[in-house]
């Protein structure tokens, strides 16, 4: 199972981001400013679904530019041949690196990103970057994993004797280890020069439609998953699953029905230039 598969199994299992993102930038909307002809850029916009499903209803119609972006370019293959949207771009970019192209900066009235920041290793660059992309008074609002479910996963795997040696470390979110995370947020966004912010963490409990969808979830979240060799990858499955089905989801019955769900914390950002 390459990049490209899994990139289609988050846009069948994607359901819990286009649900929370839809009701928080719903919640939240009241709080941007949109000019006339504005420049947008989303990092992490992964498939595009989840943007199709909670964002594009409440953009204004004379936008100048929407700037679809990921790390990884088979997402943003994928998305641009499943989307044909007028004044939108689609790009390759790494929000955490160090050297940022000048065709970014001070471009955008607004920048956004759901679900992303917990696969940023460097959060205080991250911030760097997004208020130099910004506009004088322009606004960043970001909903993150704090911290991700499967840090935890990852963390195990990562002393596992048959997968401590296929780099699970690299991926634990940093949020994985703030002992205060919103405090850490606040600094990095003042540190990067923002100079009026909010954070705001709320724990949210999700519950699957059925087994598949957390299997389909999480397995296409795992970056790891296409490094394990051919031979090795249903082994690595089991024992994946046997880790989020100990640390992450839980089973209940109610009333002879049985169900599975999650918690998780989100965290709330905004900030403006």
């Amino acid at each position: 199972m390459n990049s490209m598969v899994l990139a289609e199994l988050y846009a069948k299992s994607c359901r819990v981001t286009v649900l929370h993102t839809s009701y928080l930038f719903h919640l939240y909307k009241p709080l941007f400013n949109f000019p006339n002809r504005s420049s947008i850029l989303e990092y992490g916009f992964g498939d595009g679904s989840n943007w199709c499903n909670s964002v594009k209803p409440h953009l204004p119609q004379d936008l100048e530019e929407y700037v679809a972006t990921d790390i990884s370019q088979q997402m943003m293959d994928h998305a641009k041949a499943t989307l044909a949207i007028p004044r939108m771009k689609f790009k390759q970019l790494d929000i955490g690196a160090e050297n940022l192209s000048p065709t970014y900066q001070q471009r955008f009235n607004l920048i956004f990103s759901f679900f992303a920041n917990h696969l940023v290793k460097n959060p205080k660059q991250m911030h760097k970057n997004i208020y130099n992309m910004l506009k004088p008074s322009g606004q960043t609002f970001q909903i993150t994993l704090d911290p991700s479910p499967l840090d935890v996963v990852f963390h195990n795997l990562s002393i596992h004797p048959s997968w401590g040696n296929f780099g699970h470390k690299n991926v634990i979110s940093p949020y994985y280890y703030m002992q205060n995370s919103e405090k850490d947020i606040q600094h990095h966004l003042m540190q990067a020069g923002f100079k009026d912010s909010f954070v705001r963490r709320e724990v949210f409990e999700y519950i699957f439609e059925n087994e598949q969808e957390w299997k389909g979830l999480y397995l296409s979240c795992n970056p790891v998953f296409p490094t394990i060799p051919e031979e090795k990858k249903e082994e690595y499955i089991r024992d994946f699953y046997d880790e989020i089905k100990k640390h992450v989801v839980t089973y209940n019955k109610i009333g002879g029905l049985e169900f599975c769900s999650a918690k998780y914390s989100l965290s709330m950002i905004s900030a403006l230039k």
